[in-house]
Formats: structure tokens, C-alpha cells, sequence
């Protein structure tokens, strides 16, 4: 059988996790031969050229909406997030009624409108919970609020993806029936990460010198986005550099200003060609230590790109298969990433065998495979 679907999403950062995970079940949907629309929600930059491009070719329609951003404080900027909800379910409601779509998907900040879309338009709703919200919430009122707006959503929904296992016993210990709730990693055809230009011509570009290892960092550079991580990157910087002068950091995504000062972070900002960058790297390092018990899309995108991975045990969260099969190395506190990077910056015959390896892991991630498991969920909504 083949499905209409339509993807309501809000914000889909060209270097964020949902815009890999959505765009990589759509364009999964569309090769399998589905009919597939995406509608954006906008109050930031929205897609890459290229991701648009991929889109028009896999025959994906793209509609988008673009709503004034404003940088408030935490309560207000809940408030400014609630306008921007009921705007978007309102073009959403509107794009849904015209279209006659089987399968309405809703990721991330649009699950709580599924709730609703499913009132007012009638429709089948998939709720994509990405993440546990409530436990990236440093603040325990709004943590709480987060709480209670999962629970509501996984209650109300019939279908409830998950990319994780970890995080699908969590809403079980919650009271979530485990039959709604169906587990399914991010697609990516390793085809789309295939250069475009020379590695040695982006290095040239960047003023990375033939002797130097590259360890690559990709992620939107923001307030409440991925700071923290870069302020351990830095750490690990400083400790590397008191040993060697040859290993450097490559750090893509969109900034303001440069968060962290760092002689040796070279800093792309937007690019338009993330392959050919990442393609430059020579591993990639994701310090990161708290775990919302979602799958970590860069460290697919690293995968796809023939780059091992140094990070933490929530680096790998829903992927333990990464270091068994030799394409992560996991660690517990920065003094041990940066030893670990250190020695496989020194040993270009683990980094090639290491590199080799990931490709035989993204098998995991086929987008036919995909494919067949959300097809699988969908037949929960019918």
C-alpha cells in the first residue's frame, strides 16, 4: 500500500536532529513510493539549498511558513512558543484539509499539535517523540510542564515513535502501552554523503596543513544548543595542546558570534556543502554528558561520512552496536576523551580501520529498512 503522508514540523535547523531524522524519513517514504509533503514551520533560517534540492528530486513537496522570532526569557519565550504553536496549527489545519492525506506526521515541537490536528482535521496523527523534553529542562516548573505535555501526547496518540529503546521504557514505566510505542533509528542513504570536492582542496581552503588530524564538531551554535559541549570540547582542546600542536578542531553550524575562543577551533559557520566539510575531518569528538534518551542524528551523519566517533555513553544512546563494531570509543569524563582522541589522532592504522568500519554500520540506518517500519507503524493508525 502506498501512503500520502504529511510532515508538520516547526524550526528544521539545517544542522539539527530532528531536520536529519525528518528529512531522512521522507525521503526514505519517497523512494519506497509514497506520496510525501513537508511543511515547515519557520521562526529561524530554514533549509539548506542542498537539502531542498534532494527534496525536489525524491518528488517531495516542501511547503513553508515563516513566523517572527524573538529572543525572550524563559517564561516569555513559552509564551512566544505557544503563538507560534497555535499559528502553525492553524496553516497546518489548513495545508491538511486541502490535501487528503492518509498519515499525518508531527515531530518534536509540533506533537502537541497532533493532538489537536487530530480533533480538528480528523486524521491519523504519528507523534515522533525525539527526545525526553523534560530532562533537558534545568528548571524544575518548566520540567514539570514538559512532563505532563509527553505524557499527554502519548496518551492521546494512538502511534508513538521512538528512536531509542532507552527512551520506550521510560514512557512504559510511565504507564504507555508498549504496543503503540514503535522503535525506529534515523534513515540516511550513504549515497547522499558522497564528495562533492576534494578533501585535500577543503582542508587547503580552511588552512588545515597536511600534518594535521582534523576532529570534527557539528551542531547549531546557539543558547541552549550544544554550548555546553563546546565549552568540554574546549577542555579537551586545552589538554591535547599541552601534548601536541598537530591535532585541530572543526567546528560547523551557524553562529551569532564565536561562543568559545579557541586557537585551535576553526570555526565554518552555515555551509551549504556539510558532506564536503565533515569530509575534511578526520574523526569527529561529541562530549556530551547529559542523555534525553534520544538517538544522536550527527553521530549517523559522522557514520555516514567514514568518521569514528569519541564521545560518552549518551553520545551513544540507542546505538551500542557503534562500539562493538569499532566506530566509537566511548568514555566517561573529558581527561579520558581527550587521552582517547590523543591516541587515535597518533595512530593513522586505527583511524583507516576505524574509518572502514562505518560504513558496515550503516546497514542499521537503510532507508529501505526504514521505510518498512514506519509503514509497519502506520498500519496501527488505520
Amino acid at each position: 500500500m502506498k501512503y500520502k503522508v504529511c510532515f508538520i514540523c516547526i524550526n528544521l535547523f539545517p544542522e539539527g536532529g530532528t531536520a536529519a531524522r525528518v528529512l531522512g524519513f521522507a525521503k526514505a517514504l519517497a523512494k519506497h513510493g509514497d506520496y510525501v509533503w513537508v511543511a515547515d514551520c519557520q521562526t529561524h533560517a530554514g533549509l539548506r539549498a542542498e537539502n531542498i534540492l534532494e527534496l525536489s528530486r525524491y518528488g517531495i513537496r516542501l511547503h513553508s511558513l515563516t513566523v517572527e522570532h524573538r529572543t525572550l526569557s524563559q517564561y516569555s519565550r513559552l509564551l512566544h512558543r505557544l503563538l507560534v504553536l497555535i499559528k502553525c496549527l492553524t496553516w497546518a489545519a489548513g495545508l491538511i484539509d486541502a490535501g487528503d492525506f492518509d498519515v499525518i506526521y508531527c515531530a518534536a515541537d509540533t506533537n502537541i499539535l497532533g493532538v489537536a490536528l487530530k480533533r480538528i482535521a480528523r486524521k491519523h496523527v504519528v507523534a515522533d517523540v525525539q527526545v525526553a523534553s523534560h530532562l533537558e529542562v534545568q528548571d524544575n516548573l518548566m520540567r514539570h510542564v514538559f512532563k505532563l505535555l509527553e505524557k499527554y501526547v502519548c496518551v492521546t496518540l494512538e502511534t508513538i515513535l521512538v528512536p531509542t529503546p532507552e527512551l520506550k521504557r521510560l514512557y512504559a514505566s510511565w504507564g504507555i502501552p508498549s504496543w503503540k510505542m514503535h522503535v525506529i533509528r534515523n534513515a540516511l542513504e550513504i549515497s547522499d554523503f558522497k564528495l562533492t570536492r576534494s578533501r585535500e582542496d577543503v582542508r587547503r581552503e580552511l588552512g588545515i596543513g597536511n600534518d594535521e588530524i582534523v576532529a570534527a564538531f557539528l551542531g547549531v551554535l546557539q543558547t541552549g544548543y550544544n554550548i555546553d559541549s563546546l565549552l568540554r570540547l574546549h577542555e579537551i582542546s586545552r589538554l591535547i595542546a599541552a601534548v601536541t600542536d598537530k591535532v585541530r578542531f572543526l567546528i560547523i553550524g551557524g553562529y551569532d558570534q564565536k561562543p568559545v575562543r579557541d586557537d585551535n577551533f576553526i570555526y565554518t559557520g552555515f555551509v551549504q556543502d556539510l558532506r564536503n566539510y565533515l569530509g575534511a575531518a578526520d574523526f569527529a569528538i561529541l562530549p556530551i554528558f547529559s542523555n534525553s534518551l534520544g538517538i544522536r542524528s550527527r553521530c549517523v551523519q559522522y557514520f555516514a561520512s567514514g568518521l569514528p566517533v569519541v564521545t560518552t555513553p549518551a553520545g551513544i544512546t540507542g546505538m551500542q552496536f557503534a562500539e562493538e563494531a569499532g566506530v566509537a570509543i566511548v568514555r566517561r569524563s573529558v581527561e579520558d576523551i581527550a587521552l582517547a582522541s590523543l591516541e587515535l589522532a597518533r595512530s593513522q592504522y586505527r583511524l583507516r580501520k576505524m574509518r572502514d568500519n562505518c560504513r558496515r554500520v550503516m546497514n542499521q540506518f537503510d532507508p529501505g529498512l526504514i521505510a518498512r517500519q514506519l509503514h509497519s507503524a502506520f498500519i496501527f493508525t488505520e
